[in-house]
């Protein structure tokens, strides 16, 4: 038989589980401080923060026609 205890494998998963929760958060990371730095890129022009401002309002736009019209239905007294 196998030498060794049982908890040597509920360290050694751990130990693995903790190693993959630690590299995930590292590509995030990674991956935001690309998407940051692209953006900063995308918006360093004009075209760029015409098209950021054009963006914004259109998000308010489907924020009133789809969302608000929703919620006063649900305060309405009629």
């Amino acid at each position: 038989m196998a030498g060794g205890k049982k908890d040597d494998n509920a360290a050694g998963f751990v130990l693995i589980l903790v190693c993959v929760i630690l590299w995930g958060i590292y590509v995030a990371v990674r991956a935001l401080i690309n998407l940051n730095e692209r953006f900063i890129d995308a918006v360093s022009n004009p075209a760029g923060i015409i098209g950021l401002f054009l963006v914004c309002l259109l998000y308010l736009q489907f924020y009133f026609v789809f969302y608000l019209p929703e919620t006063q239905k649900e305060n309405s007294s009629l």
